[in-house]
């Protein structure tokens, strides 16, 4: 299926889905349960709510099956990563660098007082 017939079915089937379930429980379930009209059509609306927010979740993941994996978080992570690399060759250094770079203590890689990276750092 292309990406604009993925979006297209994701956004109908999700409010599609919300006054399935809603008329469903509303009027055919909870009547014969519940005597008060204005409860039962609370309870058939929560019930719909949490169905749909199910629904929705699928139809996100059905129109991103559908994207290139070349594109994305993967090339931006890579771009960082050069990034990262760039900012250590040239000398400087930026936060992000430092962050990402940052042991589970919070410090970094790089021994600030000596200039050098630490030993077991590889």
């Amino acid at each position: 299926m292309k990406n604009i017939a993925r979006g297209t079915f994701a956004v109908v089937i999700v409010p599609v889905g919300f006054a399935l379930v809603a008329w469903f429980c509303g009027a055919i379930i909870l009547p014969h349960q519940l005597k008060d009209p204005v409860i039962c059509w609370t309870v058939a609306t929560a019930a719909a709510i949490a169905v749909d927010a199910l629904v929705a979740m699928w139809a996100y993941s059905l129109v991103k099956a559908g994207e290139n994996p070349d594109i994305g978080a993967a090339k931006a992570g890579a771009e960082g990563q050069e990034l990262d690399q760039e900012s250590h060759h040239s000398g400087t250094r930026n936060s992000r660098s430092r962050y990402h770079q940052a042991d589970w203590h919070g410090r970094g890689r790089h021994d600030e007082r000596a200039g050098r990276r630490r030993s077991g750092d590889g």
